[in-house]
């Protein structure tokens, strides 16, 4: 594999120097205001979809060295550069959240083959702390709104006869007061119902108004949009999520380096040498859950997920689509140490 790879060591090696010379990069913008925010556009011609490309490409790579021996981080770190420059880009939270995504799996492949040295681990626990999905979500919650009013906008060009008359004859039979009425609707429920969802200042998303959330919103009648917007809120859930738990993964890694390979029995053995502080599960705002297997060699390192239940560290068992993962109700947002044994179901009491 590596041999194939190699093809591409000249485009990489370009990419390396250019990011070595600009310590920042401002991507192309390919990205129409009428594409809704939750919609990753898969054109081959959007520059995300190129990027994206690219990180698998050096996800790969770095997979396929972790298999042979050693790996450096090159590759990966050049990664997160491109998956920034996608986050600077408007109407591109899932096409960020799916290219950081892209890169972890070579991440968690290091970390439970125990590949990575310390060096590595740190670096990797500072670029993973330094994500913040949060904002994400804030502009999110912004891009989604403004979709909406640019939605209603369209229908009255239809009704005037400015548009470009895209909208369907009944679309365009509603009054213009109507329609703004409905305009008005949308930003109240942008300054009320949505801060309840995402509380950017609390760093948590409460399961039962992100369930309750597709009955209330004023364009749930838009079956185009079906339920986008719920599952990407959950999607940037997720990928914060997962980002913690890298960053416990490496901490933990390192401190079974120090201590002759011994787990921790608690998180908390942790701060303030390993990491300043646990972060919070954002489905509860309370410490991600820690399990040491009985045999002390591995753990599972988990949020309650999207039903806000602890499942006992159950999984999901989609594989290779962790998009349909994170909606699975009656499970947890897993990290297992040993990728080889599935955690058993919890107990019923």
């Amino acid at each position: 594999m590596l041999a194939g790879l190699a093809l591409l060591d000249e485009e990489l090696s370009a990419l390396r120097q250019a990011a070595r010379e600009r310590p920042k990069l401002r991507l192309p913008n390919t990205v129409t205001t009428q594409q809704p925010p939750f919609y990753p556009n898969t054109s081959p011609a959007d520059i995300r979809n190129r990027v994206r490309e690219i990180n698998r490409v050096l996800a790969l790579r770095t997979a396929a060295q972790l298999a042979d021996g050693p790996a450096k981080l090159d590759d990966l770190m050049l990664g997160f550069r491109l998956a920034k420059g996608i986050d600077e880009l408007p109407h591109s939270t899932m096409h960020y959240v799916e290219s950081v995504l892209d890169l972890t799996q070579a991440v968690y492949d290091g970390i439970t083959a125990q590949r990575w040295t310390k060096d590595q681990l740190l670096q990797i626990q500072k670029q993973y702390a330094a994500l913040d999905f949060w904002t994400s979500l804030e502009s999110f919650r912004v891009q989604y709104i403004r979709q909406l009013i640019a939605d209603d906008e369209r229908v009255i060009e239809g009704r005037t006869g400015k548009g470009r008359g895209r909208e369907s004859i009944i679309a365009r039979q509603f009054p213009i007061g109507t329609i703004r009425e409905h305009q008005a609707i949308v930003l109240g429920w942008g300054v009320t119902n949505l801060p309840k969802l995402i509380d950017i200042k609390a760093r948590r998303l409460d399961p039962a108004i992100v369930n309750d959330a597709q009955a209330n919103r004023p364009d749930v009648a838009k079956t185009g949009y079906y339920d986008q917007f719920r599952m990407n809120v959950r999607a940037v859930a997720f990928a914060q999520t997962t980002a913690n738990q890298v960053v416990l993964a490496c901490a933990i890694e390192r401190y079974r380096l120090d201590n002759q390979r011994r787990l921790p029995n608690t998180l908390d053995e942790l701060t303030p040498q390993y990491v300043s502080e646990i972060p919070n599960d954002v489905m509860t705002a309370r410490p991600l859950i820690f399990k040491p297997r009985s045999e002390g060699a591995h753990y599972l390192l988990y949020s309650v997920g999207v039903d806000g239940q602890d499942n006992g560290g159950l999984g999901g068992n989609i594989a290779n689509s962790w998009g349909f993962h994170q909606l699975l109700q009656g499970t947890d947002w897993v990290w297992n140490s040993d990728a080889l044994t599935p955690a058993k179901p919890a107990k019923k009491k």
